[in-house]
């Protein structure tokens, strides 16, 4: 199977039991995700979403995201991930920038027998016709149905999402974690911790810290740490800057504290991680 496979995947995922809370992450390729139990939030990028039966999430590349499901709720949901090469089957020149509508709204809840028709006539053939049939026309047919769903849903995002500052619609701990998050990814690269967040939103830690991982799931400092860490995979991957450079650019005290925190975290050294994607290309 050639490489383009890999950009175009679909899977329905069925498990009931709650997952492990995964940390804030992003990737290079495009996310749609209709969620299929009762309840579950969607952090992405510097706000949280609720999620109900066949509302869907549409992820764009490069921005943070971590996903919550409550203790009752099934976590049934169908993923989907793609990349700009699925644009040029419309032959529309200009359908990426209609299609960035779904990623400035990013969550499309709507009525749900019209959630219930997409997952029909959409979402469960594409992923069953990815999965049970993996070959060039299943594949194919898999992608044409996908950007049949994308072109309707974006007509359905005019209709029923409002798209508005979102800060309008944010209880006041969901505004102090926005403006946490604003100014981790303002100032990331910078010697900040917990007392400069802090200070910047004007509250006591104990609440900030208690507010942030009952909304993220996650600590301040793993969030911080996890941030630093994502940007400098990036330059790694992008960029040809030292180790060093790297690490004075993405917040690490010095070069040693980041190629430990790296260590930890991917199994390898910063240095071997940039020599396997270097030969993966």
């Amino acid at each position: 199977m050639s490489d383009t496979y890999m950009v175009f995947y679909a899977e329905h995922l069925r498990a009931s039991q709650r997952p492990e809370m995964i940390r804030p992450h992003y990737h290079d390729y495009y996310e749609a995700y209709m969620f299929l139990g009762d309840e579950m939030t969607y952090f992405i990028d510097n706000h949280s979403y609720k999620l109900g039966r066949y509302d869907i999430a549409f992820i764009d590349r490069s921005t943070y995201h971590q996903t919550f499901y409550s203790d009752k709720s099934s976590k049934e949901r169908i993923l989907i991930t793609y990349d700009d090469s699925l644009y040029t089957l419309t032959k529309d020149p200009g359908f990426p920038d209609k299609a960035k509508l779904l990623y400035d709204i990013r969550r499309l809840s709507l009525p749900k027998s019209i959630g219930r028709d997409l997952y029909e006539r959409y979402f469960s053939h594409i992923a069953g016709s990815y999965s049970n049939d993996k070959n060039e026309l299943g594949y194919i047919k898999a992608r044409l149905l996908f950007v049949s769903l994308l072109i309707e849903a974006i007509g359905l995002a005019k209709e029923y999402s409002d798209i508005k500052d979102a800060k309008e619609s944010l209880s006041a701990p969901q505004k102090l974690v926005m403006n946490a998050v604003d100014f981790i990814n303002t100032n990331y690269s910078k010697r900040i911790g917990l007392d400069d967040i802090c200070g910047a939103c004007y509250v006591s830690k104990y609440y900030l810290c208690h507010i942030f991982r009952d909304i993220t799931g996650t600590s301040i400092s793993s969030f911080l740490l996890s941030k630093r860490m994502n940007e400098a995979e990036k330059l790694l991957k992008y960029s040809h800057q030292s180790i060093a450079a790297i690490s004075d650019q993405t917040g690490f005290a010095n070069a040693n504290s980041f190629i430990d925190s790296f260590k930890r975290r991917h199994e390898m050294t910063p240095g071997k991680y940039r020599k396997g994607i270097l030969k993966s290309h």
